[in-house]
């Protein structure tokens, strides 16, 4: 089965730790859960087609936003730990959170800056959205990062092959032209590998910022755009490029066993 060349990025990372790629990976361990339920959520880096780990320093930030209410900084919740992947011993971030109130939670992270080689720098501002039954209030929140993905559809209890819709904010304004691409789990992974273009999808947002894209394949489901534009186009800036990155699950919860539900394929 294809993998990633995960030990050269490792001895990469071990001589330049402030170097890395790839995207924020929040894995939740559940997407649906009840008032008084538990999510936790791990925070690496990686790709979710190949479904591959990387070393990420903890987030800047952690902000939780409940269905109603002012936000709460959970930054100091967010735990270190070790993540066992592929025979490797990882850091990853971890956030314990108890979800008290019907409706819908977004998590915010602002991930610190990093260098995507050869000279790409980014700032990775990261969401993710855990609804708990009956409330369907929240999801639409925005949290007022410097760029940013809001939906326009229900970001969950969505159909495969479903067409969601979003609109992206960057400093408070619908961006114009930014390309948004999304990308799933897919297991198992194909041998060979397809070609970029096959494995992640792109739109342009319009005058008003807004973007639609059918989600064909059931779980989690990433959805990114950047300041520097879509493939070709990255790293041409003279400064950091800011990235918004949303993360959604498609199809029915799977069944909750010891809080597995939404976890990333293995």
């Amino acid at each position: 089965m294809f993998r990633w060349p995960l030990a050269a990025a490792l001895a990469a990372l071990a001589l330049a730790p402030l170097v890395r790629a790839h995207y924020p990976m929040l894995i939740a361990s559940r997407a649906f859960a009840a008032p008084g339920d538990q999510v936790q959520i791990d925070f690496t880096i990686g790709h979710p087609y190949v479904n591959d780990r990387f070393a990420a320093e903890p987030p800047a930030r952690v902000r939780v936003f409940p269905p109603r209410g002012a936000p709460e900084d959970a930054t100091a919740k967010v735990k270190q730990e070790v993540l066992q992947w592929e025979g490797q011993q990882l850091p990853m971030s971890r956030l314990t959170y108890t979800l008290h109130k019907p409706g819908d939670y977004v998590f915010s992270y602002e991930c610190r800056l990093f260098t995507e080689p050869p000279k790409r720098q980014v700032i990775d501002f990261a969401k993710i959205i855990i609804h708990v039954a009956d409330g369907q209030m929240g999801w639409w929140r925005k949290v007022g990062t410097p760029i940013e993905i809001v939906p326009l559809t229900r970001p969950y209890a969505i159909v495969p092959g479903d067409t969601f819709r979003g609109q992206v904010f960057e400093a408070g304004q619908p961006m114009l032209g930014g390309v948004v691409e999304g990308e799933s789990y897919v297991d198992p992974i194909p041998d060979p590998m397809p070609e970029l273009a096959f494995t992640r999808r792109a739109e342009r947002t319009d005058p008003s910022g807004c973007f639609s894209m059918t989600l064909d394949r059931a779980g989690w489901w990433l959805l990114s755009v950047a300041t520097d534009g879509g493939p070709g186009e990255q790293g041409t800036l003279d400064r950091p490029a800011h990235r918004a990155v949303l993360w959604v699950y498609v199809g029915e919860p799977p069944p909750v066993k010891a809080q597995d539900a939404g976890e990333a394929p293995r």
